[in-house]
This record gives C-alpha cells, sequence and structure tokens, in this order.
C-alpha cells in the first residue's frame, strides 16, 4: 500500500506523471478523492477526466491512497480516414505526433463494418474529441457520425483548405482536393519543412502528389490501385479471373504478370513525378510511401523512400493542434 502527501503526489507528477501503488485500483479514497477519475479497461488504470492539477485535488492534511492515476493533461483524440473502401481509426492521448505518432490503438475496417466502429474503439477506452477526413461520400460518413454519437461524440470532419500548417494548396479549386491527401501532405510538410517531397498513396486509388520545399503543393496524379487494375482486367478479358500474384522480376504465370505490371504501371507514374520535381526543385524530393496497399509496390518502386503507416494521422494531429484538441508540444 502506497500512502503519499499532497507534495509527493505533485512531485511524482511532474516527473513523470504516473504513480505505482498498491494493486488496488477500487479503494474508497480514490472515488473520493477523484470524482472525476474514469477507468480505462485496458490496463486496468484510472484516468482523471478533469484535466486539472493534483494540488487542485487535495489539501495539504490529505493523506491519499494512489495507484496507477494518470494525469489527463491531454485529451484522447479519436482521429478517423473513411477511405473508398477501409476505415482507418486511432486513438492518440498523449506524447509522441509524428512522425508515426504513438496511438493507444489503431486498427482498420471494411465499410461494410462500420457500424461495430463504437464497440470496436469502447474495448480501447473513452476517446474525449474526434477529427477526421472523409472521401467515401455523405452516407458512410452518416454511418460512422451514427457511431460516434453512441460514444458521445462528434467528429471534426476537416475540409482542404486554401492554405493550412504550412501548406499552400495549388488545385485550382482547394476544396475539391480530397481532404486524405490534403491531411498526408500536411503531415509531410510537419516531416520535412524544408525539403520537397513526393508522396505517394496506394490505396483503392493511387496519388502521387508534389509538395514544393516552400510548402506549395503543386499538383498530383491519380490512377487505379492494385484492385481497381485486376477488376478492370477480369471484366474486359476472358481468363484472367485469376488468384492474386506476388512481384517477380520475369513473370511466367497470369497472377504473377498482373500483379508485377499493376506494380510496374504505378512505379512508372511514380517515378516520372519524381523526375519532374527533381526538376522543378533542384534536387531530388524525399519520397513518402503510404497507404494500405504500400508493400506491395515497395520492392517495384525503384526510388530510396520511406514507407509511413499514419501520414494521414499525423496531418489531422497538426490540424488538431491548430484548432486547440490538442496541447502544443
Amino acid at each position: 500500500m502506497a500512502w503519499r502527501t499532497q507534495a509527493q503526489v505533485e512531485r511524482a507528477f511532474l516527473i513523470p506523471d504516473m504513480l505505482s501503488g498498491s494493486q488496488c485500483l477500487h479503494s474508497p479514497w480514490t472515488s473520493f478523492l477523484f470524482p472525476e477519475a474514469t477507468q480505462i479497461k485496458a490496463g486496468g488504470r484510472l484516468r482523471l477526466g478533469c484535466g486539472c492539477h493534483p494540488r487542485d485535488w487535495l489539501h495539504a492534511r490529505d493523506l491519499c491512497y494512489v495507484d496507477n492515476i494518470i494525469c489527463n493533461k491531454t485529451m484522447a483524440l479519436l482521429l478517423l480516414d473513411i477511405g473508398n473502401t477501409r476505415l482507418k481509426w486511432g486513438i492518440w492521448v498523449r506524447g509522441h505526433a509524428g512522425p508515426e505518432p504513438e496511438l493507444l490503438a489503431h486498427g482498420a475496417m471494411s465499410q461494410q463494418s462500420i457500424e461495430t466502429l463504437a464497440a470496436a474503439i469502447e474495448e480501447h477506452g473513452r476517446a474525449d474529441a474526434a477529427i477526421g477526413c472523409a472521401v467515401a461520400g455523405a452516407m458512410a460518413t452518416a454511418r460512422v457520425d451514427a457511431q460516434l454519437a453512441i460514444l458521445g461524440l462528434n467528429c471534426q470532419w476537416i475540409h482542404s483548405a486554401f492554405q493550412q500548417c504550412g501548406v499552400r494548396n495549388g488545385y485550382t479549386t482547394p476544396g475539391l482536393l480530397g481532404t486524405d491527401r490534403w491531411a498526408a501532405l500536411i503531415g509531410a510538410r510537419a516531416r520535412h519543412a524544408a525539403e520537397p517531397v513526393l508522396v505517394i498513396s496506394v490505396g483503392t486509388a493511387v496519388t502521387v502528389d508534389c509538395l514544393a520545399a516552400d510548402g506549395r503543393f503543386l499538383g498530383g496524379v491519380i490512377l487505379p490501385g492494385f484492385g481497381l487494375m485486376l477488376k478492370a482486367l477480369e471484366m474486359g478479358t476472358a481468363g484472367l479471373n485469376v488468384p492474386e500474384g506476388e512481384l517477380r522480376e520475369f513473370p511466367n504465370n497470369t497472377s504473377d504478370a498482373l500483379m508485377t505490371g499493376g506494380a510496374l504501371a504505378i512505379s512508372g507514374a511514380a517515378r516520372q513525378m519524381h523526375e519532374r520535381l527533381s526538376r522543378l526543385e533542384g534536387r531530388p524530393p524525399i519520397v513518402l510511401l503510404t497507404g494500405g496497399a504500400a508493400p506491395k509496390l515497395e520492392l517495384a518502386l525503384g526510388l530510396p523512400h520511406v514507407t509511413t503507416e499514419h501520414l494521414v494521422f499525423e496531418g489531422l494531429l497538426c490540424i488538431a493542434r491548430t484548432r486547440g484538441l490538442i496541447q502544443r508540444d
């Protein structure tokens, strides 16, 4: 059992912000002195939802029984990315926001499974706010909003702006740029603030976007992803409905020929845009590869690159910071 005075509590929260005491999480002292505390299922710890400093909870005369209390200086933020076929989600609580933010939990599901979103998130605790991007249309977004309502959340859906977080939108009509592309560009800018960047996102569709060193989004290309290419060939030809193949140097069967052909088509477009951006900037850009199907392209890309799983979430965190949803580092 660990009994701590106010001064001991304050010192412990200031150095790190966690106290390790007895195994008991249900002391009557805890519920009396910390009425705002809520239990996180994962790890069986308690989180203080009020966001105040320990000196506001305790008086000098009080001795309190403290065990595994986490100071909630930063709210738990739910990040959402509704793509054309999948929904990606993550919970960010505190700490490192990018590159590769530290997420308490994350997952993905098909659009057909959206009605399980609330249950999936509840398994990992409670979020205090939500921010997201959506390109799947109003119907899918409304279904997600209904799931968030079960959790008591109202998502702040982003829109592509003319300028935000150091990125200037070069689209003819800035608002028509996909919000997932916009978030990824902001994430790229946060990583490499003084470098040109080529952002390759491989999903249902593939986008190859060019970001200048001064923060200008110059433009990009969109082409079919692996799945759409294969479906088009299946629909337009006979005998090509075959299992998914692998990338080969010299494919000698139909499955591998289809996979390798798709990878080379995408990588060819990426290398063309890489050459154009290099010529404009006078130096080769940093290449960021992201998206659910990114691993299929890695071997065929033919460019030095960094594969990043959560580039869109990194951009959402940058936007969330400007909106006051999370504290600045």
